[in-house]
Protein backbone atom coordinates (compact mmCIF):
# COMPACT_ATOMS: atom_id res chain seq x y z
CA UNK A 1 0.00 0.00 0.00
CA UNK A 2 1.04 3.14 -0.69
CA UNK A 3 1.93 6.05 1.07
CA UNK A 4 0.99 8.49 -1.07
CA UNK A 5 -1.96 11.14 0.26
CA UNK A 6 -5.34 10.68 -1.95
CA UNK A 7 -7.29 13.49 -2.75
CA UNK A 8 -10.67 12.03 -1.76
CA UNK A 9 -12.01 13.21 1.58
CA UNK A 10 -12.42 10.12 3.91
CA UNK A 11 -15.25 10.14 6.86
CA UNK A 12 -17.03 13.20 5.88
CA UNK A 13 -19.28 13.84 3.47
CA UNK A 14 -18.50 17.42 1.36
CA UNK A 15 -19.70 18.87 -1.65
CA UNK A 16 -18.05 18.56 -4.85
CA UNK A 17 -16.64 21.64 -6.54
CA UNK A 18 -16.81 23.57 -2.78
CA UNK A 19 -13.70 21.16 -1.17
CA UNK A 20 -10.16 21.63 -2.13
CA UNK A 21 -7.27 19.31 -1.47
CA UNK A 22 -4.04 21.18 0.17
CA UNK A 23 -0.51 19.88 0.47
CA UNK A 24 2.91 20.19 1.02
CA UNK A 25 3.28 21.66 4.51
CA UNK A 26 5.24 20.62 7.41
CA UNK A 27 4.03 18.82 10.43
CA UNK A 28 3.72 22.37 12.99
CA UNK A 29 1.00 23.25 10.63
CA UNK A 30 -2.68 23.06 12.09
CA UNK A 31 -6.15 23.19 10.63
CA UNK A 32 -6.62 26.54 12.36
CA UNK A 33 -3.57 28.37 10.78
CA UNK A 34 -4.44 26.84 7.40
CA UNK A 35 -8.10 27.56 7.29
CA UNK A 36 -6.88 31.47 8.56
CA UNK A 37 -5.13 31.76 5.51
CA UNK A 38 -7.79 30.38 3.06
CA UNK A 39 -10.65 32.03 4.87
CA UNK A 40 -9.66 35.52 3.28
CA UNK A 41 -11.39 34.24 0.21
CA UNK A 42 -14.56 33.00 1.87
CA UNK A 43 -16.50 31.65 4.35
CA UNK A 44 -15.36 28.09 5.18
CA UNK A 45 -17.16 25.24 6.37
CA UNK A 46 -14.48 22.73 7.72
CA UNK A 47 -10.42 22.63 7.44
CA UNK A 48 -9.36 19.05 8.19
CA UNK A 49 -6.02 18.07 8.38
CA UNK A 50 -6.12 13.70 8.26
CA UNK A 51 -4.18 12.11 11.50
CA UNK A 52 -2.25 9.17 9.86
CA UNK A 53 -0.93 6.36 12.00
CA UNK A 54 2.31 6.47 9.73
CA UNK A 55 4.64 9.05 10.66
CA UNK A 56 6.22 8.73 7.19
CA UNK A 57 3.08 9.74 5.63
CA UNK A 58 3.03 13.33 3.90
CA UNK A 59 0.74 15.34 5.18
CA UNK A 60 -2.54 17.10 3.71
CA UNK A 61 -5.62 18.76 4.54
CA UNK A 62 -9.54 19.59 2.92
CA UNK A 63 -10.50 22.84 2.95
CA UNK A 64 -14.62 23.18 2.25
CA UNK A 65 -15.87 26.68 1.43
CA UNK A 66 -19.83 27.42 1.98
CA UNK A 67 -19.69 28.68 -1.49
CA UNK A 68 -18.72 26.81 -4.75
CA UNK A 69 -17.80 30.79 -6.14
CA UNK A 70 -15.45 31.50 -3.29
CA UNK A 71 -13.96 27.96 -3.07
CA UNK A 72 -13.14 28.62 -7.37
CA UNK A 73 -11.48 32.20 -6.02
CA UNK A 74 -9.22 30.18 -3.07
CA UNK A 75 -8.17 27.61 -6.01
CA UNK A 76 -6.79 30.20 -8.02
CA UNK A 77 -5.84 32.60 -5.68
CA UNK A 78 -3.71 29.83 -3.47
CA UNK A 79 -2.08 27.78 -5.75
CA UNK A 80 1.74 27.32 -4.67
CA UNK A 81 0.96 30.06 -1.88
CA UNK A 82 3.79 30.54 1.01
CA UNK A 83 2.27 29.95 4.25
CA UNK A 84 4.80 29.91 6.90
CA UNK A 85 7.74 28.56 4.88
CA UNK A 86 5.66 26.07 3.20
CA UNK A 87 4.77 26.56 -0.50
CA UNK A 88 1.26 25.13 -0.90
CA UNK A 89 -0.15 22.93 -3.35
CA UNK A 90 -3.69 23.14 -4.02
CA UNK A 91 -6.58 21.22 -6.18
CA UNK A 92 -9.93 19.98 -6.21
CA UNK A 93 -10.79 17.21 -3.97
CA UNK A 94 -12.26 14.58 -5.80
CA UNK A 95 -15.00 12.11 -5.11
CA UNK A 96 -14.41 8.80 -4.28
CA UNK A 97 -16.24 7.62 -7.61
CA UNK A 98 -14.35 10.20 -9.84
CA UNK A 99 -10.74 9.60 -7.94
CA UNK A 100 -11.38 5.39 -8.29
CA UNK A 101 -12.08 5.92 -11.99
CA UNK A 102 -9.38 8.37 -12.12
CA UNK A 103 -7.13 5.46 -10.55
CA UNK A 104 -8.13 2.82 -12.62
CA UNK A 105 -7.06 5.36 -16.01
CA UNK A 106 -3.95 5.55 -14.43
CA UNK A 107 -3.02 2.19 -14.43
CA UNK A 108 -4.34 0.60 -17.47
CA UNK A 109 -2.19 3.68 -19.10
CA UNK A 110 1.15 1.42 -17.73
CA UNK A 111 0.05 -1.84 -18.69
Amino acid sequence: MSNAPSNTPTGFNYKPGHTLYIRNFGTDMRARTLGQAFEKWGRIVRCDIPISSNPQAHRYAFVEFEEREKAELAHEKMRNAKIGNDIIFVEWAKSRERYHRDDKRRLSNYA
